[in-house]
């Protein structure tokens, strides 16, 4: 025993003291948890727009602070048991975190031991895979072009996800509030000011599932508008059967996520599914179809077959045209 610890106990008011001392402690480090998980989110979208210039003198900049910020919040991981230890003097360090790579502002979370998860709700491991495996995916990924922003769309949603699970489990949910700055200033560097549901705050459905829920529905309409996109430059070579079939699995799947907007999201609207919405009534029209799939009656289990179908439709489009330019036995090709 120290020295100090004989004081701390050496009189009720002497350890009255030591008591108060450290209340106000953890109440300074408690605030200051907070406080830090902003500035990482804040300084890792700071970070993406420096880069998204070229500023390399910013980069390097922004990359010392916000790794100064990490350091710090990482070491409150433990405020409580830290805070009790000190009545017997200094403890062994503990091992430092992993360190992220530098171009990566999100941290990455050693395995940790957890309580079993609340019914609905993930164990906190496998939380913190998928954070870490998001930020891989915006680090490695391809964003260009309207599918590339439904599929950031499905990757705000998987955060909010992850974040609102750990929070209910009143787990560390530093990383993935991080992440949420990180994939809106890639939405900021690639797309601009862009109304992006997953991270409007304000909007949150009943269950944490359902974002997982809406990540898919985003996905897949990532893979009919690339669809969508085809048809409008090879589509009209395809018979008037084939074009309206590849055109119903693509309204499939713009109605699916309208659907779910609608019903678990407070009718919030995403102006990427509307716009397709609108197309497709346009090169309707234009091709004197009616496209079963976009009529408000038409039953969720029509369009879940429709969608599904989707790309192996895409296919059999895509060999049809092909075949049709390629030259016929005893043709030369032009």
């Amino acid at each position: 025993m120290t020295a100090r610890s004989r004081d701390i106990i050496s009189s009720p008011e002497a350890l009255a003291e030591y008591r108060a001392q450290v209340a106000a402690r953890l109440a300074a480090r408690k605030e200051r948890r907070p406080f830090l998980e902003e500035a990482i989110e804040a300084l890792g979208g700071d970070l993406e727009a420096a880069r998204a210039v070229g500023f390399q003198e910013m980069v390097e900049e922004v990359a010392a602070v916000l790794e100064a910020a990490r350091t710090e919040l990482g070491s409150l991981q433990d405020v409580a048991l830290s805070e009790i230890k000190e009545a017997d003097g200094p403890s062994p360090p503990l091992p430092a975190p992993p360190t992220p790579p530098s171009h990566r502002p999100v941290t990455v979370v050693p395995a940790r031991t957890a309580a079993p998860p609340p019914k609905g709700l993930r164990p906190v491991n496998e939380i913190d895979r998928e954070v870490n495996g998001l930020a891989g995916v915006l680090d490695t990924g391809t964003w260009e072009g309207g599918a590339g922003l439904l599929r950031l769309k499905a990757l705000g949603c998987r955060q909010r996800r992850a974040y609102w699970e750990l929070e209910e489990q009143g787990e560390y949910s530093g990383h993935a509030r991080a992440l949420y700055g990180v994939i809106k200033g890639r939405v900021l560097e690639q797309f601009g000011e862009r109304r992006v549901l997953p991270l409007n705050t304000g909007i949150a459905p009943a269950q944490p599932i359902l974002w997982e829920e809406l990540a898919r529905a985003y996905e897949a309409l990532a893979t009919a508008q690339d669809a969508f996109e085809w048809y409008r430059e090879e589509g009209r070579a395809l018979s008037t059967s084939a074009a309206r079939e590849l055109l119903e699995c693509i309204g499939a799947v713009q109605q699916r996520l309208f659907r779910r907007l609608q019903r678990d999201f407070h009718a919030a609207g995403d102006d990427q599914q509307r716009g397709l919405y609108e197309a497709l009534l346009v090169i309707a029209e234009e091709a004197r179809l009616f496209l079963d799939a976009l009529h408000p009656r038409c039953p969720d289990s029509a369009l879940e077959t429709l969608a599904a179908a989707l790309p192996k439709v895409r296919e059999r489009a895509v060999r049809s045209v092909a075949a049709g330019r390629s030259p016929r036995p005893g043709q030369e090709s032009p």
